[in-house]
């Protein structure tokens, strides 16, 4: 397009956004002038996911043995929270009524025995 003599405004402009664009790539992004934070190896995060409680996270000191910070399913979403409890009531409800559509359908083995 560049070797187009016509160009007209939105061209030169769509060339302009590809340039920067494309500089934005081949340039990585500034490096901060300090060393990055080593952090301190004796604390450790740990997250734990599971089907009762789906997300629990908590902070030890591997020195002293103690929790530094301890966050529940609960405190991790804060007002979202509700947001889980539905979710959860919903599939509750689809299990129940897909057993009960199960349980039309198919014939119970004791009914034909008897």
């Amino acid at each position: 397009m560049r070797g187009k003599p016509d160009r007209n405004d939105k061209q030169d402009n769509y060339i302009k956004r590809l340039q920067s664009t494309i500089d934005k790539l081949e340039k990585p992004f500034d490096r901060p002038s300090k060393p990055l934070d080593r952090g301190q190896s004796n604390i450790i995060v740990a997250v734990s996911m599971g089907l009762q409680s789906p997300i629990t996270a908590i902070a030890i000191d591997l020195t002293t043995q103690q929790i530094l910070a301890y966050r529940s399913t609960k405190q991790l979403l804060g007002d979202n929270y509700r947001f889980l409890n539905r979710q959860r009531n919903l599939q509750t409800q689809q299990r129940h009524l897909s057993h009960k559509a199960q349980k039309k359908v198919c014939p119970v083995s004791s009914q034909i025995q008897s």
